[in-house]
């Protein structure tokens, strides 16, 4: 099952051995773990951003993606409800323009968003009670070739990718009729899929190359094994492994030993959770038991600064484990919490210390903050007014530079917090199945330390005729490229967004930075700029916080051009002629145009008004010429220049101002 989602067979409220008196002694115990954190730490400024919650038709169990739906650089919250809808919010908390839309059934999984047409724009794709996936662009408007149907509900979250090296997303999910279904963009079927397991498919599919052969698919069934198909259908050697029970958590993947391999991490109903090589052998140390079931999927990252993966789950015995890659607990782990943990946690730096936290929700109706040493985070935990299935989602939404935290919850609503915490872009696994592709895999669509530094424009000032040339340098410690890179460039006539090319196509490392560029022609006037790069739909901004510009560059509106003298040489009787185009983007004539004669047999230069070469030509905005005459010079070489002024701008020819062209020559 979808782990952010409850059992379809169990009602919260009567699951087998769960009696009020049989949890009541761990009850007190995680209640005064929790008042004895609240009052030895001081408390970050945490609280409900402004507009939230905001509220469903429905319990929502599904949750929440992450991605910016408009293009304005902002992340929107995107989530299902049990009453058959997709809600889409900005992060003031209103609603994008044509959402919600409406599904046949229940909407149990989180939407997945992805570019699936290629249009640069997200799509959002989703699975239903009933029985199909639906997919729409970002207005609302349903893709062609949308909804597809299975044989049964689609109670899991669909995942997307390039599983036939197209170019193109394809998009997988499970369905309680035991199938896993590959479709194209278009909703026409990947060849090879659908593929069967045993029993129901409520688990995610995880995404990520096994066994160095492509892209490889990982899914959990009802029936208690864990499955991998290769990109045409057939199976993965070594798979399907058994689980020692129901799996309907999803699988994530991540190298936990450090050989360069993948290793996949499932949980199941059996009381375990397993981790496996990529062949399918068991890892040492794995599995590991917790005290309950685990419906709960597995996050993986860096919690304790050790350089190495650490997985981290929730467990219907309340409590959430921490083990590394080797199965041995991290020290001050598992953490209690009140009542079931069935979602799956997110890893972020919460406190902006450089470290990875944990934060989970639980059935008790708080969302939960832990160090990487269990210790909470102070300002955690914050409450919901209902039972907690959903995962946590973590990122910078409405641009300020701090982390938000969204989440769903059985009140009908979905809450969103507000933290004074900088959003430094430390977040390994920040929302549910990692990234709003869904993927599941460490270092899929992106991992480790994201950022944009070093910006800057050049020239930093010029006129209208100048190329400015806009550049940024995108870091990704997981080694992944940005969907697009994006600069924003501002004047008094509004904002325009740009798109960012890699400046040294050659430069496969994003390790150290990789720079972006963009070239533009601007109009006169004073310009700021500010540049963001999405990485699966989540956003990273220079400079920080997000919505800051830096000024630059000045740009005059004045240009001259095309300046010239003739005849080139002569002798001190011939009629000399000087002219030179006069440009100005808002079509103003100059106040004045002088030419700038320098005659050597007198170590000086002296300036001469210019007049319009044509006084019927009105237009600036695509050159006017303006001239002046003169013989009559001294013997030797006489250089010259143009300068033109419109207001306080200048403008000269050649540029910069003080610069001078040869000629003429003149003889006796």
């Amino acid at each position: 099952m979808m782990p952010n989602d409850r059992p379809a067979f169990i009602h919260p409220c009567n699951h087998p051995r769960r009696g009020a008196r049989a949890f009541r002694g761990v009850w007190l115990l995680a209640l005064a773990a929790a008042l004895t954190a609240l009052i030895a730490a001081p408390a970050f400024c945490v609280s409900l951003m402004p507009g939230w919650p905001q509220t469903t038709g429905d319990k929502v169990s599904g949750s929440p993606a992450l991605g910016d739906l408009d293009g304005d650089g902002l992340l929107e919250v995107v989530v299902g409800s049990n009453d058959g809808k997709v809600y889409a919010w900005h992060a003031d908390g209103t609603a994008v323009t044509g959402w919600p839309q409406t599904t046949g059934g229940a909407v149990y999984g989180s939407p997945a968003l992805g570019d699936l047409d290629g249009d640069g724009s997200l799509e959002v794709v989703v699975g239903s009670n009933d029985g199909k996936v639906y997919a729409w662009h970002a207005d609302g408007t349903a893709v062609a070739g949308w909804p597809q149907a299975t044989g049964g509900q689609v109670d899991g979250t669909p995942a997307l990718a390039d599983l036939d090296g197209d170019g193109d997303l394809e998009v997988l999910v499970g369905s309680y009729d035991t199938k896993v279904y590959a479709w194209h963009d278009d909703g026409s079927a990947v060849a090879g899929w659908p593929v069967s397991t045993g029993g129901w498919v409520r688990s995610s599919p995880a995404l990520g190359d096994l066994d160095g052969g492509g892209l490889d698919v990982v899914a959990g069934s009802y029936d208690g094994n864990v499955y991998a198909w290769h990109a045409d259908g057939t199976s993965v050697s070594g798979w399907p492994q058994s689980a020692a029970g129901a799996v309907y958590a999803s699988p994530a993947l991540g190298d936990l030993d450090g050989d360069g391999h993948l290793e996949v991490v499932a949980g199941s109903l059996g009381k375990k959770v397993y981790a496996w090589h990529a062949n399918g052998t068991v890892v040492t140390g794995w599995p590991q038991e917790p005290g309950d079931e685990v419906y709960s999927s597995a996050a993986l990252g860096d919690i304790d600064g050790d350089g190495a993966l650490e997985v981290v789950v929730g467990s219907l015995d309340w409590n959430v484990y921490a083990w590394h890659g080797n199965g041995a607990a991290v020290a001050g782990w598992p953490k209690i919490t009140g009542h079931w943990v069935t979602g799956s946690p997110a890893l972020a730096d919460m406190d902006g210390d450089g470290d990875r936290e944990v934060v989970v929700g639980s059935r008790d109706r708080n969302v939960y903050v832990w160090n990487g040493d269990g210790t909470p985070v102070a300002g955690w935990p914050q409450s919901v007014g209902d039972f907690i299935w959903s995962s946590p989602a973590v990122a910078d939404l409405d641009g300020d530079g701090d982390l938000e935290v969204a989440i769903g919850s059985d009140d009908h609503k979905v809450y969103a917090w507000s933290s004074d915490v900088p959003a430094l872009n430390r977040r390994p696994w920040p929302m549910f199945r990692h990234d709003a592709l869904h993927t599941g895999r460490y270092g899929g669509a992106s991992s480790g330390v994201t950022e944009l530094s070093s910006g800057y424009v050049t020239p930093t000032t010029g006129d209208c005729s100048t190329h400015f040339t806009f550049r940024v340098k995108f870091w990704q410690t997981g080694g992944v490229f940005p969907d697009r890179v994006l600069v924003a460039i501002w004047s008094r006539a509004g904002t325009r967004w740009q798109r960012m090319w890699e400046y040294d196509l050659s430069d496969t490392n994003t390790v150290d930075g990789k720079w972006y560029t963009c070239a533009q022609y601007l109009k006169g006037g004073n310009y700021a700029y500010r540049f963001a790069a999405e990485v699966a739909g989540q956003w990273v901004y220079w400079p920080l916080p997000a919505g800051s510009y830096n000024l630059g560059p000045k740009v005059s509106p004045v240009v001259l051009s095309s300046g010239y003298v003739s005849p080139t040489s002569g002798t001190h009787t011939t009629d000399f002629t000087w002219r030179i185009k006069y440009w100005n983007t808002n079509n103003l004539p100059p106040d004045e145009i002088w030419c700038a004669i320098w005659w050597g047999s007198r170590g000086q230069a002296f300036w001469y008004p210019m007049w319009a070469y044509d006084p019927s030509d009105t237009t600036y905005s695509d050159g006017k010429w303006y001239t002046a005459h003169m013989r009559w010079l001294d013997t030797g070489a006489h250089a010259f220049r143009f300068a033109a002024r419109q207001g306080a701008n200048w403008a000269y020819w050649p540029s910069p101002g003080g610069s001078y062209a040869p000629g003429p020559a003149v003889g006796p």
